[in-house]
């Protein structure tokens, strides 16, 4: 199991011939919590993982962190399995499910900086909009520390090469090639890096790549130039 703090896994899915990952997180608490599902095509992957650790059906909360395909594009199929599951998100994200997946789920709506909790942890929401990704927030888990980023701090690794849970050493040329891109000269990263000022952040776990659990204060500084 790829467990990244006690009680958080990783439960994505790797493609070793691109050097790339669709990560998604599986928090087991008091109230079991999925954070975004993946895509359609990886579906049965992260199912499959999440089974490695826990019945679906016992899945209480799926948080997404946006509604872009490879990160929600799942949710119909997890939705089939973790029926009593309560979908969380943005007000934008919430409007935008039914109509590009054409499902109703039943939607909890966050409003920006509100909090989850889930027994011994507590979730934060944090509004962070960026270029195309309008909908974007980051989630952090205040228990731990870990802040789950969506599409920031994202990174690729070389094809071919062993997938690794963890980033190792200085990783700021990988983190601002991914960046660059994915968002462009209209990024507007650094704005949403403004937010998480103040955060006791000791894991970053993106949507795409290791996570981040080494010099985190640099690696943040770095992206909030751009």
């Amino acid at each position: 199991m790829n467990e990244i703090s006690e009680g958080v896994y990783w439960v994505g899915v790797h493609v070793p011939q691109a050097g790339a990952s669709i990560n998604a997180f599986l928090i087991t608490d008091k109230k079991t919590t999925l954070v975004d599902t993946g895509a359609i095509g990886t579906q049965e992957v992260v199912l499959g993982n999440i089974k490695g650790i826990v019945d679906p059906s016992t899945i209480d909360y799926v948080v997404l962190t946006h509604n872009c395909v490879d990160h929600c594009g799942g949710l119909a199929s997890i939705l089939e399995m973790a029926e009593n599951a309560k979908v969380v998100a943005s007000e934008l994200t919430a409007m935008r499910i039914p109509l590009i997946y054409g499902i109703n789920p039943d939607i909890k709506v966050v409003k920006n900086r509100e909090t989850l909790d889930l027994g011994k942890r507590r979730l934060k929401f944090i509004y962070a909009p960026y270029l195309c990704k309008a909908d974007s927030m980051f989630i952090y888990d205040e228990r731990d520390g870990i802040l789950f980023t969506a599409d920031a701090f994202g990174s690729y690794g070389d094809p071919g090469t062993e997938w690794k849970l963890f980033a190792e050493g200085d990783i700021t040329q990988k983190l601002l090639a991914y960046s660059q891109m994915t968002f462009g000269e209209q990024s507007n990263l650094a704005n949403a890096i403004e937010r998480i000022k103040g955060l006791d952040i000791r894991m970053i776990a993106p949507s795409h790549g290791a996570m981040i659990r080494e010099d985190i204060d640099g690696h943040i500084k770095a992206l909030g130039k751009e």
